[in-house]
């Protein structure tokens, strides 16, 4: 499949609409689906949406970054 193929939509459409009861079986779906280093990049990903919603300044972010310090060093990256 290819990112412009149009079942690649309707099937990220299908996987919004799933309903669940909960956040383990979720978490459980994501890391049968994934592979580990897929895993930390959703991760990492999430941890910046979370940062940009803090209004914490994209270079910020890049600046620690390059610092290549380690995500869990940055508290800013956990949930509350």
């Amino acid at each position: 499949m290819k990112p412009d193929d149009p079942a690649v939509e309707e099937n990220l459409s299908e996987l919004a609409r799933a309903k669940t009861n909960g956040a383990a079986l979720i978490k459980d779906f994501l890391r049968r689906l994934l592979t580990s280093a897929e895993t930390v990049d959703i991760a990492v990903r999430w941890a910046l949406v979370k940062a940009l919603e803090q209004k914490i300044p994209q270079r910020e972010i890049a600046k620690k970054q390059e610092d290549g310090l380690p995500y869990s060093l940055f508290p800013l990256f956990y949930c509350s």
